[in-house]
This record gives C-alpha cells, structure tokens and sequence, in this order.
C-alpha cells in the first residue's frame, strides 16, 4: 500500500520503504522519508508485542525469585506466574525458569528451550557452529545438496557444506561404506596414503583400487593429491576458482613454501556454495606439517583490489626469524604489505599486522616476488608503473634493523636496476623468469627476462616497432646476474653491467645494454613471466614458450627450453608436439590462457624437468624431462607424459621451491579454475589441494619382482611395478650366463605381469628384468 509520512523536513506519498536511496532526511518521491528512531534486536524469534522499546531494568526483582520483574511481565500478565526458585519450570521443558532467562529462551513455550531458543527443534549450538546464527530452519536446505538441515545434523553431515552428506559425513570426497570398509573408522582423509604406494586414498578410490595394499595400483604416476582440510567439515577450505586462476598463476614464487617440516600455503579463499559468507575472496593461509594430510586454516581480512585480474596474486616470504611477510592484490594500483604479528613456524596462530607501506616507496606493484637470503633477510623484487613501460626495483628485509631498505638508491631516491620509461624514445618493461637464488654462498641474483613494449598508439613513446600489442610485442631473452644479493650485476662472462640495465643503451652509455641470450622478434608469440631454474653448473634454464617457426608463417607455439651448453653457447629446444594451434593463426592476448606457463626444475643427475598445463590433450599437468645430462649432453632426447588427467581450466603450475631444492619432492599448489570447458561447481569456488609427486623416487626406481607359479607349477608370473615413461624387457636363462629376451613391455604406472610357461625338464631357471628411462 502507500502512506504518507510527515516529519520537520517535509513530506511524501509513497510505498513505504527503508533502506538504501530511502534512507534520507530531506524532500523525496523515492520511498520513505525520515529517520529510524530506535532499533531492537533479538537473538530470538519474537512477536511484534514482545519487543519492549523502553530502558530495561534488570535490576529490579520486587518478588525475590531471582527473575526480573521487566522481563516476568515480558511472557506473563503479573509476577508470580514465573520464578526462578526452586526449579519452578512454567512451561514444562527442559528449561526452568531461571535457565531460560539465563539462555534468553521463552519460559511459556515448551518448544523454546535453553539449548533451543528459537523453537525450531535445532540446537543452537549447532545453529551457531554451522551459520553464525539462529537463522536458519529445520527444513531448509542452505548447502543445496538436497538434505535437509534436520536431517543433516541427525545423521552428522555438516548441513552448511555441499560435499558433507550422508554418504559422505566427512565431506572427504571419500563415502563413509568405503572408509569403513577399507580402515574401519572414518579417521583418514582423500590425502592420506595409508599403504604407501604415493597414491593417495582419493586416487584409490576413484581407480577402484583397494588403498591397503600396495600393489593394488591404478595406472598412471604415483602422485598424491592432499585436499586443504582442517579436520572441521562445518568449515569451506575452498578457493576462489573464477577464470582469473588468480591462485594459480605460475609466475608467483611463493603460495607454496617449506619451512623446516611445516609448509604453508596462502589463497583467496571462497565458500562452497554461500556468495555472502564473512571470509570470501580474502586471504587465507594455510599450514602443516609435512607428511600430514591435516591443515590447520586461518583466514586473514585482506582482499584483492580486483578478484577477477589474476595479476592480483598473494605472494609471501618467511624470513630468518619465522615472520612471514605478504604482498597481494596489486596490478599497477593500491600496493598492499603486511606482516606477521609473530613467528608463523611452530604451532602458534597465525595472523597478519596492518595493511601499511613497506620502504614506503613502493606505490604502483605488480608482480612481487620474495626470495631468502642465507642470512635470513628477505629480497622483494617488483616493477613499478605498468606493462609495457615499467621499471624493476628491489629492496631488501633486514633482520637486525627490522626495516626494509632500498637496494638501489640516486639522490635519496630509491631507484631501478632495470628500467624501461625511456618517453620519448620506445617505452617498455623487462618480465623477469622466475628470479632464482645461487652461487656458492647462495647470494647470488640469478635472472633472465624479456621485454615488451607498449602497444602502438600508448601514451608518452612511439608504441610496439612491429605495430603489435599485448604478449606479441614480448621479445628477446636477456641475462643478468648479481653476485651479492643484488647491488651490483654483470653479464654471463663477468663483465659488469651498469646500472640501470636497459634493452637499448638508451642512457648512452654501452654498459647498460642488456645482454641478449636469444633473439627473438616481436611477434613470435613469446610468453612472459615464465620459469626459471639452475642446473648443476649454476646456469640459469629458462622453460617458456613461444611461436619458433614463426618467420616461415607457422605460428604454432611450442612449449621451449634455453639452456647453456658446455660449449660456451645458449641453446634452445621444443619439448611439446603441440599440433593442435593452426599453423597460419598468430594468437592474441585472448588466447594466452590456452597455455598455462610452465616450471622447470633440475634433479642431482642434472636431468631438467618440465610442468605444464595446456589444452592439447587433457588439460591436466604434462610433464617432460630430459635424460640425465651424463646420457644425453646435448639435451636432444625428451619424455612426455601426463601427471594428472584433470580439466584443470585457466590452471598454471606453482610448485613448492623449498621443498625441491632439499628433498626433490615435486609438490604443486593444485586448484581448477575457470576456463578451457571447466566451470567451477557454484559459487565460482573449487577445492584446493597440493599434489605430491615424489620425483626422486620416480627416477630412483629399482623394480622388485615377485615370483609365483600357479597351482600345478606350469605357469610361472613375475610382478613388478612400473612407470609410465619407463620400459620393463624380461630376460630368461638356465645358466646364468646365456640370456634370452622374452618380452619388452611399457610401463604403466600399475603392476606389469609377466607370464610364461615353465617348461619340462628344466632344472633351473632365472630371470632377471631390464628397464630403461624413455623406452628401449
């Protein structure tokens, strides 16, 4: 209907509305005009004639029975039809008196009990450890996994987390008939791997494999998927998965990181299913202990200037003393930094200081980057300004003044080592590949980069020479190192650069032109922010990709490595086939996600392996590794297969750097994303995990065969395991010395078994298996 309200400001007739353009004090014809006098809120379900909108005393208590008389009146006409003394229960429930008051529960409704004050059958406790409040209803459904709330919390599913069902109370991704049947109580989550054979018990149960018997393997590598879990399935561990892939995006160096046995993990955390709970698209980080499949979970108030930009990452560093620093949310914009308010390494909480400057020069970030100094200082690297003219800075955490300092100073200023705003000749900025750590008292600054110019037509300089724009004016690849921490740099044979590096020598001095390790031209495709790692030399391999054929017209791109030869040259070669790009199509910027960025490692026997993500087959993590430098110098020979098998969408690789470099466990920070025909399950939300692949072992294997003979001794099956990438031959011989082949077999991740007829009148026979990385 309509009313017409009159104040001192004036008057309006309207529908009677409150809240948004309503709330107001002057002339309107939009809603309702005035002022909200006086509000009154109750945690309990109430009649219009049960608020009272006065003072109350809960003093008075003229009657002695230790109930207020304003709040006896509250439910009864005169005082005496309550009282608190002597266990008098006027409603006869579970509640006397005196305890409804005390809970705030209606002491004349049965119904309203203590533990139940709003009457609808649903602890409060469990309203309350669920929802954050007494809102929801028996009947309702808010996690939309087609069981009602009553029902969930009778059978003890969580009723706020879609995954918790009764099938699967736990919310594990593993039916509670399969746990019990397996191990006999629910204690094991998806990411525990309780026979040891490195797949986890998801792994198992969706291969039908049985996760107590480690020969029973599905095929496939060994990996391990562990789901971010704290134990609590009345929580949402999930994450932001919009197709941003802003939690995984390969050129950040540290979501994922090993401190002595704990890693921790950071992400823009989202509920499952609920776009309105306290904690979305802020910061969570993550923390266990390595070898556990439990997490402990702690939610941080923080958010991305923009949620959908996947520049706006989380990237963090823990220094000497075990204060993590992080910087987030920042694509050329608002910069964000805090820091611990104490060690995050233990068992303590953990939580972030305020959101405040750090050097206080830093003001338009984009991609930082935190590296630890042996000494337990940290490095941040970042660039300022934008893509396509912007400047790389570095400044450095100091832990005995607990300041960060400036590395690179003019005239009080704080100043670049790499520039690029040279308006008005061309404008540009250097993408750094994964900045590394190395030397021999692991000091040193290790870099290569490309450059990329500003499009045609940018402001302030001529704009792309090609007349490109976006990733195609991405060109050359460059080299810089620094042996102490940064200061100063040099090229490869030692000769120093001066600073700041530039691509031109635009200053006019020579010793600032950048040196150039590959030549590569605008318009080949070239990826930027891609990888980096050191072979055993201690020489930067960069995993990128690019367009190679580009100058004869075929703009297929191909995942690439550059690498430095012993014969004083850098080299680089294709490690993908990949066939599916048109050869006569040059992409733009909107098919960069096709191609997630890759990583690369190298292992002690200098073999250089290669993750990545892109849509040429299953969309999951592809992996391809050379030989061991020993067997193959020249890096001509590399091996492909498939990690995992999920449509994992926009996903790129984040691996745990830390952890790789002292253990040579290959963990992934591992969460689908949107894109590629992948569609987060609601609430643009998805599980986060870490995947576990223990790579030494993988390399490292020594089959153990097993022998048995059937029942009448006719047959004989030799069992080993195996892996993809690897082939198996089986050899046999009377003597020990005259062996023949008999079968040549490819691994496949499960149990080969090889079998053959005993034959009559041998006395002996052995066996021996031959395998072979990359196949016979």
């Amino acid at each position: 209907g309509s009313s017409t309200t009159e104040t001192t400001t004036g008057s309006v007739t309207g529908p009677l509305v409150i809240g948004n353009e309503a709330r107001i004090t002057g002339n309107s014809t939009e809603g309702l005009l005035g002022l909200i006098d006086e509000v009154r809120i109750s945690k309990v379900a109430r009649g219009a004639d049960q608020f009272i909108f006065e003072p109350i005393d809960l003093v008075t208590d003229t009657d002695n029975d230790l109930l207020p008389d304003a709040w006896e009146r509250l439910y009864a006409a005169t005082l005496g039809k309550l009282s608190g003394l002597d266990g008098a229960n006027s409603d006869n429930d579970s509640g006397t008196d005196l305890a409804e008051y005390q809970a705030g529960s209606n002491p004349v409704n049965p119904n309203s009990t203590p533990t139940d004050t709003d009457a609808d059958t649903l602890l409060d406790t469990s309203e309350i450890r669920h929802f954050g409040s007494l809102s929801q209803g028996p009947t309702g459904d808010p996690d939309g996994d087609g069981e009602i709330t009553a029902v969930e919390l009778a059978n003890g599913s969580a009723p706020n987390h879609r995954a918790s069902t009764a099938a699967d109370t736990d919310a594990d991704s593993l039916p509670d008939g399969w746990e019990q049947a397996h191990f006999g109580n629910l204690s094991l989550n998806g990411g525990s791997d309780p026979d040891g054979d490195g797949f986890g018990n998801l792994q198992e149960r969706i291969a039908a494999t049985n996760p107590a018997n480690p020969w029973s393997r599905s095929t496939g590598t060994a990996v391990n998927i562990v789901p971010i879990d704290d134990g609590d399935h009345a929580t949402s561990d999930f994450g932001y998965a919009g197709a941003s892939a802003i939690n995984t995006v390969a050129f950040v160096r540290s979501s994922l990181k090993t401190v002595g046995n704990q890693q921790f993990i950071t992400w823009y955390g989202r509920h499952q299913h609920d776009a309105n709970a306290t904690f979305n698209n802020t910061i969570w980080i993550g923390r266990r202990t390595l070898g556990s499949s439990q997490w402990e979970i702690f939610r941080q108030p923080y958010t991305a200037n923009n949620i959908t930009d996947g520049h706006d990452v989380i990237s963090y560093g823990i220094d000497g003393e075990g204060y993590m620093h992080v910087s987030w949310g920042m694509h050329g914009d608002a910069f964000h930094y805090a820091r611990s308010t104490s060690p995050v390494t233990g068992t303590g909480p953990i939580a972030l200081g305020p959101d405040g400057p750090m050097s206080g020069n830093e003001n338009t970030v984009t991609y930082p980057q935190f590296l630890k100094l042996p000494d337990g200082d940290l490095l941040f690297v970042f660039r300022e300004i934008a893509s396509g003219n912007g400047e790389t800075f570095i400044t450095r955490w100091d832990t005995d003044t607990h300041t960060w300092i400036p590395v690179h100073v003019n005239g009080g200023v704080q100043a670049p080592f790499i520039k690029g705003t040279w308006a008005p000749a061309y404008d540009y900025n250097a993408y750094l590949n994964m900045p590394q750590l190395g030397g021999p008292d692991g000091d040193d600054l290790i870099l290569t980069w490309c450059w990329r110019f500003l499009p045609v037509n940018g402001t302030g300089a001529p704009g792309s020479p090609g007349g490109l724009s976006g990733y195609q004016t991405n060109n050359m690849l460059c080299f810089g190192r620094s042996t102490d921490a940064g200061k100063t740099w040099q090229r490869f044979d030692g000769t120093p650069y001066s600073l700041p590096i530039s691509r031109d020598a635009e200053s006019g001095v020579e010793a600032t032109r950048a040196e150039t390790i590959v030549n590569i031209p605008e318009g080949f495709s070239l990826i930027n922010q891609a990888s980096t790692c050191l072979d055993r030399s201690g020489n930067p391999v960069t995993a990128t990709w690019w367009a190679p054929q580009t100058s004869t017209g075929n703009f297929r791109r191909q995942y690439m490595v550059v690498f430095r030869h012993d014969n004083g040259t850098w080299q680089t070669r294709p490690v993908s086939n990949r066939t599916n790009d048109p050869t006569g199509t040059r992409f733009s910027e909107t098919a960069v996600r096709d191609l997630g960025r890759p990583v690369v490692v190298n292992d002690d026997q200098d073999r250089l392996i290669v993750a990545y993500r892109d849509d040429a087959d299953e969309n999951g993590i592809t992996i391809v590794h050379s030989l061991p430098k020993a067997e193959d110098p020249d890096r001509l020979v590399w091996i492909e297969f498939d990690l995992t098998h999920d449509n994992l969408g926009n996903y790129e690789p984040i691996i745990d750097n830390e952890l790789w470099d002292r253990d040579r466990q290959l963990h992934f920070l591992y969460q689908a994303s949107e894109g590629e025909g992948y569609a987060p399950p609601a609430n643009t939300a998805d599980r986060m995990s870490v995947l576990e692949w223990d790579a030494a072992a993988y390399f490292a294997q020594k089959p153990q065969p097993q022998v048995a003979f059937n029942g009448d001794r006719t047959q004989v099956s030799i069992t080993l395991t195996s892996e993809p990438s690897w082939s198996y031959r089986l050899w046999s011989s009377t003597n020990l010395d005259d062996w023949t082949l008999i079968e040549t077999r490819d691994g496949t991740g499960a149990p080969l078994v090889f079998s053959q007829p005993t034959l009559v009148g041998d006395s002996k026979r052995f066996w021996r298996i031959e395998f072979v990385e990359g196949g016979f």
